[in-house]
């Protein structure tokens, strides 16, 4: 007999746990377990449309902070569920104590690196060490989230790393990349770069844009997946740089697998991140990576060294990195085809599903059911 499970988000976006949810469905039922989502958002989201389609139930029930109303309210949606996975930040506290209140296990991902600072990181603190001592587990999605929460929060937690979809993002074969160039109007000659990601300060492409505007080659082609706030300054970039005909700028797409099909290169110059999905999905595709090296991609390091490159997220670093990649990139191919596999194996979405049903199963008491 399965468990039901309900996991606990805010409105419901194409962001880091929704898109894993999203890509685990398939294999919940493999694992007996039966799971729902519920939206705390002001708003369902705009996701949860997929999310329904994916098999999950979904609720909405807006958080009111300091409301008796929403505590009720959320006591009763509480009752059906064996186990409670809660993937919020805002209002962890409160949801974490309604479910303990309510008898249930409870389950709680961290899913990004909160580096709280004077008053605030004392009572982040004080509220994850109630939440332990009245039984709720926090699980981090990567060692750097693990670390900060360890050494900012004085928090304990168990590590079930990020994953991907693996069926969708795999390693194209020679006709798949040929097909995807021929899609794309590329010339098969070209070294195509893939950029992917937002247009934001944080995700710092126009440190690329100057180290290939120090060294362009009418070969060099970037693809740019994302849109955003500073979209305008990176185009503007290019265009002072001599290289408004070497970016493409192709705007948001729900499912980037072309033009990743495409990529000779995949770069992310990011001034931080999480345990990535997104960087997942370029090694699951065998594609050599350069990476900014810093928290969170960092973490990769360890099983993927031999097929991608970590230097300063600034230009010059970027610049090194495309000199170590295009020197020997051939030799990078190989061993991205062998980090594809390993990627696949360690960081598929049944691999993450399987560790969490584990968990779930531990949680109710049947620690000796077989995964």
């Amino acid at each position: 007999m399965a468990i039901r499970v309900l996991h606990i988000l805010n409105e419901l976006k194409p962001s880091g746990a929704e898109v894993m949810l999203k890509v685990a469905a398939k294999f919940w039922e493999e694992f007996d377990v039966d799971a729902d989502v519920l939206s705390t958002g002001r708003e369902v989201g705009n996701f949860a449309a997929q999310l329904k389609n994916s098999g999950y139930g979904v609720i909405h029930l807006p958080f009111a902070k300091n409301s008796l109303i929403f505590c009720k309210r959320l006591k009763d949606i509480l009752k059906p569920y064996d186990l409670i996975h809660l993937h919020t930040e805002n209002a962890n506290f409160t949801i974490g104590m309604v479910a303990r209140l309510s008898g249930k296990p409870v389950i709680r991902t961290i899913h990004n690196a909160f580096d709280y600072k004077g008053f605030m990181r004392a009572i982040r603190a004080a509220q994850r060490k109630f939440l332990r001592l009245c039984g709720v587990m926090h699980v981090s999605i990567g060692p750097t989230v693990s670390a900060v929460e360890r050494d900012v929060l004085y928090n304990r937690t168990s590590l079930v790393p990020n994953w991907y979809d693996a069926i969708n993002f795999s390693a194209p074969t020679s006709a798949e990349r040929v097909l995807a160039r021929q899609e794309m109007q590329i010339s098969e000659r070209a070294v195509v770069l893939v950029l992917l990601g937002n247009c934001s300060e944080i995700k710092n492409h126009i440190a690329l844009f100057e180290a290939i505007g120090r060294k362009s080659s009418p070969q060099t082609l970037v693809l740019h997946v994302g849109t955003g706030t500073h979209e305008d300054s990176e185009k503007l970039v290019c265009v002072e740089r001599g290289l408004k005909d070497s970016v493409r700028f192709l705007g948001r797409l729900e499912n980037p697998k072309t033009v990743l099909q495409c990529a000779d290169i995949y770069v992310m110059p990011s001034l931080k991140e999480g345990f990535s999905i997104a960087a997942l999905e370029a090694i699951g595709m065998g594609i050599p990576c350069i990476f900014s090296d810093v928290h969170g991609l960092r973490d990769l390091k360890v099983m993927f060294g031999q097929s991608c490159v970590w230097e300063p997220p600034t230009s010059d670093g970027m610049a090194k990195a495309l000199d170590t990649l295009l020197d020997e990139l051939d030799k990078f191919k190989i061993a991205a085809r062998n980090s594809a596999a390993l990627c696949r194996e360690e960081f598929g979405a049944r691999s993450g599903a399987s560790r969490y049903a584990a968990i779930y199963f531990q949680k109710l008491g049947f620690a000796g059911k077989e995964i």
